[in-house]
């Protein structure tokens, strides 16, 4: 769902009603309706006369909102099910949808977005590690780039932690069931999820959200539930 962000761009840059009607040749009374979000839409005219008297993008003025409460998580295996792993190539795909927009009995589902996430299994000194990766290089190869990557930035960029990590860990866990049909995963195993994807600032790091779970949590949803509410409630 799409908001629209203009109360949110003039208080960061700082700009009046009476700035922005100056710069853009729009009634103090318009710009006044959108940010005290009162308009019930806006015309192409008028987000034309916003872009290029602000001089922005289109997109500086609106933002992915996805309400979590509502919003849904499925994985499938992109490669063959005895398909190794540690290759340079997405493994699995997050699919985010909501119920309303998802039909089992005629097998129908409105995908919001997309991840692919490429899995790698190592073993240092005895200790198996199961990494999952999301990256930019591959949200930029396949499907309608630009929606998706748009999505998916805001959706790991603006949701908290506590937001972020239950689809997360989710999304291991059905991965980790997956793999353990063909790979054999000790109970000690660390499973990691490591992305470069979203908005963040250089200062970051290569991998700005990284999440660290054992296995044996990720194999019971009881474990899972109780992981969650240490960790955030």
């Amino acid at each position: 769902m799409l908001k629209f962000m203009l109360k949110e761009f003039m208080e960061e840059s700082g700009m009046s009603i009476q700035s922005v009607s100056d710069k853009t040749g729009i009634s103090r009374t318009t710009i006044s309706a959108f940010y005290n979000e009162k308009s019930k839409g806006i015309q192409f005219d008028t987000l034309n006369k916003l872009v290029e008297g602000l001089d922005i993008e289109v997109w500086d003025l609106f933002e992915n909102v996805f309400p979590k409460e509502n919003l849904k998580c499925g994985v499938r295996r992109v490669q063959a099910v005895d398909g190794p792993l540690n290759q340079d190539e997405p493994t699995f795909e997050a699919s985010f949808f909501y119920e309303k927009n998802s039909d089992a009995a005629k097998g129908i589902t409105v995908v919001e977005f997309v991840m692919p996430l490429l899995v790698q299994l190592d073993e240092v000194n005895s200790i198996q590690s199961l990494a999952i990766f999301l990256s930019h290089e591959f949200v930029g190869s396949g499907w309608q780039v630009d929606a998706n990557e748009h999505k998916l930035n805001d959706f790991l960029t603006r949701s908290s932690n506590s937001e972020l990590e239950p689809y997360l860990i989710s999304i291991a866990a059905q991965i980790c069931a997956n793999v353990c049909k063909s790979v054999l995963l000790k109970d000690d195993a660390m499973v990691i999820f490591k992305s470069d994807v979203g908005n963040f600032p250089e200062e970051a790091g290569p991998f700005p959200i990284i999440y660290n779970w054992p296995l044996r949590v990720l194999k019971d949803d009881d474990l899972i539930d109780d992981f969650i509410k240490a960790k955030y409630m």
